[in-house]
């Protein structure tokens, strides 16, 4: 039987996610910003189907039970668009059962220890 992953969005992914819609649109478009942002909604959906799917890594020397998803292991078929070179990271945890946090979207050259600190 299939379970029903919950996503729960933290207030510093949701951050993340509204920064990098605008910069995307402000160096390469409104069109360009709507494909990356479909292509991490696409990466969310992934992740809620499975958060342990292929693609995913532990990342239990950054934190214990934390996973990254990087963009570019999502398969972008379903898209309307290709995003040519997707350089973001989707960092989660799996808390109470069915339940993934999502903590940070980063950029994958940003020192994830530093954004991760609790």
């Amino acid at each position: 039987m299939k379970k029903n992953w919950q996503i729960v969005i933290s207030p510093l992914a949701r951050k993340d996610l509204a920064g990098i819609h605008n910069r995307t649109k402000q160096i390469w478009g409104k069109d360009a910003a709507n494909r990356y942002s479909d292509l991490i909604d696409l990466g969310l959906k992934n992740l809620q189907n499975n958060p342990n799917q292929m693609g995913v890594r532990i990342e239990k020397e950054i934190k214990l039970n934390l996973y990254s998803y990087p963009l570019r292991n999502v398969n972008q078929k379903p898209l309307a668009g290709k995003v040519k070179s997707p350089r973001h990271v989707i960092y989660y945890q799996i808390s109470e059962p069915n339940v993934i946090q999502i903590l940070r979207i980063l950029h994958d050259k940003m020192d994830v220890g530093s954004h991760l600190r609790t």
